[in-house]
């Protein structure tokens, strides 16, 4: 939001909502008299949500790491499953029927569970009200 103009948009930070997710945004331009009145309650919101917030002060430390530690600290990513489906340039359909078929998945009515191979493999079953069920993966996984 600007003094003239706001983007209002559905994209949430979430990395499975920006992938899976098909999103959309609307321009208001204070100027223009069709949207002076949205643009006007837009900025309201902006400024009682501003209000309401706490605020929040992180602060970082800069620490080197050998390349060792990075090879370790590179195993600890999770990626989703059509992540790792991109980086093997398939379908997440595919990727899954083929984790289903080396036993890392399997099927349970109508919904994929991971088995003991999954689970000691490191893949993690996510679950949400607003994304449903999904997988992470660890970021070298290569089936």
């Amino acid at each position: 939001m600007s003094e003239s103009k706001c983007i209002i948009t559905s994209l949430n930070l979430y990395e499975f909502s920006q992938i899976n997710n098909n999103e959309m945004g609307v321009l208001l331009d204070k100027e223009d008299e069709c949207d002076k009145e949205t643009y006007t309650a837009a900025y309201e919101e902006a400024q009682r949500l501003i209000r309401i917030s706490d605020e929040i002060r992180l602060t970082a430390k800069i620490v080197d790491q050998n390349p060792l530690e990075e090879q370790e600290a590179s195993k600890e990513l999770m990626l989703t499953s059509y992540k790792i489906a991109n980086k093997l340039n398939v379908k997440t359909a595919e990727f899954l029927s083929q984790v289903e078929k080396e036993g890392y998945i399997i099927k349970q009515n109508d919904i994929y569970v991971l088995t003991d191979k999954g689970n000691q493999l490191g893949a993690v079953s996510k679950s949400s009200k607003q994304h449903g069920q999904y997988f992470l993966w660890p970021a070298d996984f290569k089936n």
